[in-house]
């Protein structure tokens, strides 16, 4: 393994390579509405010549690989000779807060996606092997919202819609991405896979696996939606006026009643409601699977990759993706902890 990274400073725009400098770094990604960071150390630079300020860029590689690209936001020293620097990606930018509305029926989402990353300076792209949602947007109102929380308020009603999809995002070297589950798997997030995905497991990468399964975390299997009202009776709203419950029996009589009412956006008609509650019950119906993953460290592996797990003492041959990734590089070792998700999973230990 051979890392290199180097910092462009913010206000010289002097460029420097500190691979030498490195003591260790680590670098995590996650699919819950967080910028990638990345955490590392600096020697002193012996020479005095290295000047770190906020705002600094960071480029960070490993193998030839592009692994991290993104700006300095915390510096910290002691009377030790290192520094302790935090840096984030460019999804740190969507953090930033504004005031939105949108027109119900009026805005695709790509038009609102890129917009939004206009407003907080960065470019986009789609990622590889990934179908632009073609949804036009439901009417929402938002108040000192970030920009995360927009977006990620459509990707939810989107991924809502189909068991099939996944939407997410990541920084792609600079550059906002809007990544899929099914693609990523495929392809791999950099188009490493090129449809044959990785393996991990006992025979290969695998060094350790924490696996848990519960019926107490978002565990349902009946479903009753309540839609809004749209419709007014002498000026006054009559209310909540469809309703509309669905469950598994088979789920139901293994694990007893686990219900949950939802409330569905104002404006959904019963088909709507009616699809609604069908898509939610079979997100629902299955036991919640924790899995934590420790292997030897393979780039390209972060949040919303998906892989191939292997564990035949768990009778575990799964696709899998990942919701948050946790690499960690010391001089001559790169490892990662992955913690992953799949739609399905033994439910016997």
């Amino acid at each position: 393994m051979s890392c290199t990274m180097y910092i462009v400073e913010s206000q010289s725009k002097a460029q420097y390579d500190v691979t030498e400098l490195l003591v260790k770094a680590s670098y995590t990604t996650s699919l819950e509405a967080q910028p990638g960071r990345l955490t590392f150390t600096l020697k002193r630079d012996p020479n005095e010549i290295l000047l770190l300020s906020l705002g600094s860029l960071v480029d960070f590689r490993c193998d030839g690989e592009k692994v991290f690209y993104g700006n300095i936001f915390k510096l910290s020293t002691s009377e030790g000779d290192t520094y302790d620097v935090l840096a984030y990606d460019s999804l740190r930018y969507l953090q930033n807060h504004d005031f939105y509305f949108v027109e119900g029926g009026k805005k695709a989402f790509m038009a609102f996606f890129s917009e939004l990353c206009g407003k907080c300076g960065m470019g986009y792209k789609i990622g590889m092997g990934v179908k632009p949602p073609a949804a036009m947007l439901s009417q929402q109102l938002f108040v000192d919202k970030s920009y995360f929380d927009m977006i990620n308020h459509y990707i939810s009603e989107l991924n809502d819609q189909s068991t099939e999809t996944r939407y997410f995002l990541r920084d792609n070297h600079g550059k906002i991405e809007l990544g899929e589950i099914g693609a990523a798997y495929q392809y791999g997030l950099n188009g490493e896979f090129a449809g044959n995905p990785l393996v991990i497991g006992e025979q290969s990468l695998l060094t350790n696996y924490d696996y848990s399964l519960d019926i107490d975390t978002d565990t349902y299997n009946e479903i009753i939606c309540v839609a809004d009202s749209d419709e007014t009776n002498g000026g006054k709203a009559k209310g909540k006026h469809i309703v509309y419950a669905t469950q598994d029996k088979v789920a139901l009589a293994r694990y007893g009643l686990l219900r949950k009412v939802q409330t569905v956006q104002k404006g959904y008609n019963t088909a709507q409601v009616e699809a609604f509650t069908d898509i939610a019950l079979q997100l629902w119906k299955s036991p919640t699977k924790s899995m934590s993953v420790k292997a030897l460290g393979f780039n390209g592996m972060y949040a919303g990759a998906g892989f191939v797990l292997n564990i035949e003492k768990l009778r575990v041959r799964n696709k899998m993706y990942i919701v948050s990734a946790t690499h960690d590089y010391e001089p001559g070792r790169h490892t990662m902890t992955l913690d992953v998700e799949a739609t399905a999973m033994t439910e016997v230990l």
